[in-house]
């Protein structure tokens, strides 16, 4: 429910002002990533190396804490500096004429 959330919250803003497109900016985080999960079973770590991994800092990383995720994901903003917003340029140009197919 937070994910489809957060995802409708930013697909609002998105088109308040205008944006065609968000991506994060990550080249201000350096590459250094962690399991996606800490769990310690013998089968998780079986197959740890087939989940996605994630970030080890803020805001690409999973706290598995729901309140946390409430604060970050439902009440948090959108423009937060990591998502980069643009909008599309508006093509100029003639319409194309169709012609039939003999």
């Amino acid at each position: 429910d937070l994910t489809s959330e957060y995802v409708c919250r930013l697909l609002n803003y998105m088109d308040q002002h205008g944006y065609t497109s968000a991506m994060p900016k990550l080249e201000q985080y350096p590459n250094q990533t962690e399991p996606f999960v800490d769990f310690s079973s013998g089968y998780f770590q079986r197959v740890m190396d087939q989940f996605p991994r994630q970030h080890t800092e803020k805001p690409w990383k999973l706290h598995q804490n729901y309140s946390a995720d409430v604060k970050n994901l439902r009440r948090g903003p959108i423009a937060d500096g990591v998502m980069d917003f643009t909008k599309a340029e508006e093509a100029v140009s003639k319409p194309r004429v169709l012609q039939a197919a003999e």
